[in-house]
């Protein structure tokens, strides 16, 4: 939240109350011959609304947050959402747990907190694997069946990507390098076909980085890498002023290359240079972690949304 802002010859009443405003609304306050707050349109209920008219509590993120931020991976969203625990159990298990409840992925049960895609219910882990070209995130508290379609007693986590923009042509390129040798490149942009009628959206992303590396000779030094590419393809149209159409198809896939697993015990009786070097014998099954510790992952995600506006009602239909 950006505090309020004040030009000269406001005086401290006005001041008090767009404060008070602004810490209740969660928006930025700026004073130009008058209040101005700035507009959040969200979809908690289903329908386009102000996050400060919605009767329930709603953390939003908007793309230009997102950017300010830095924001690409999941995990990200954590430490700007209070109350809310994202955890990556391994490379194959992502958890997320809000409001104290908690979720095994392993189990039988049903997520204490649901992601989706555009408003297609999606696996945490989906989600947990990158970010890119968001139009906003918006993270619900509470049960969230009745209006969701999932049963999610602790909360929802609603990700929605960027539309094609079908009046002119836009995108964007931006490339991000880690102090540990990872870059993150993201390439997104739209063409209208049909001026104010048809429009398609292309985005991409390449991410390489390295997740860690071992010190500690009894282990033995190696590096854990993981690398993530995924396109998305968005098609917008707009055939009359009541009826909008959006299609949406993303591939992704990750490879995470974890760490080397050490057979072995030490041995205390090495003089050399490296005196808790593993002694490789055909007995020992000891190992950092078990089962595989290299993982593949693939996911592909397609969602359709029409409305349709009839009288004074809104007609929608979500599939994916």
């Amino acid at each position: 939240m950006r505090l309020p802002r004040f030009t000269q010859g406001i005086n401290s009443a006005p001041k008090k109350l767009a404060t008070a405003i602004a810490f209740a609304t969660g928006s930025s306050v700026a004073f130009s011959q008058g209040l101005v707050l700035e507009e959040i349109v969200v979809t908690a209920t289903k329908k386009d609304e102000m996050v400060q008219d919605v009767p329930s509590t709603v953390n939003v993120l908007t793309a230009d947050r997102m950017k300010e931020l830095n924001v690409f991976n999941f995990k990200d969203v954590e430490t700007l959402t209070p109350g809310l625990s994202l955890t990556n159990i391994d490379s194959r298990n992502s958890a997320i747990s809000m409001r104290g409840i908690s979720y095994n992925p392993d189990s039988r049960a049903s997520a204490a907190v649901v992601t989706y895609l555009n408003g297609i219910p999606i696996r945490p882990d989906v989600a947990f694997q990158q970010m890119y070209d968001l139009g906003r995130i918006e993270i619900l508290r509470g049960p969230q069946g009745t209006l969701q379609g999932e049963t999610s007693p602790a909360g929802s986590i609603q990700l929605y990507t960027n539309k094609a923009n079908l009046d002119a042509v836009d995108g964007e390129v931006v490339q991000t390098f880690s102090d540990n040798g990872g870059s993150n490149t993201q390439v997104a942009g739209s063409m209208p076909l049909i001026e104010g009628v048809l429009g398609i959206r292309l985005a991409a992303l390449y991410d390489d980085s390295e997740t860690g590396v071992t010190q500690d000779a009894s282990v033995g030094n190696g590096t854990a890498t993981r690398d993530t590419r995924s396109g998305r393809f968005g098609l917008g149209w707009l055939p009359v002023d009541e009826l909008s159409i959006d299609l949406t198809y993303q591939y992704l896939e990750n490879n995470n290359d974890g760490y080397p697993v050490i057979e072995g015990s030490p041995n205390p009786n090495n003089l050399g240079a490296n005196q808790n070097a593993p002694i490789m014998d055909h007995k020992d099954r000891k190992t950092l972690a078990e089962g595989p510790y290299d993982i593949f992952n693939r996911s592909e995600f397609s969602g359709m949304e029409v409305n349709y506006e009839f009288l004074d009602h809104l007609l929608a239909m979500l599939t994916g």
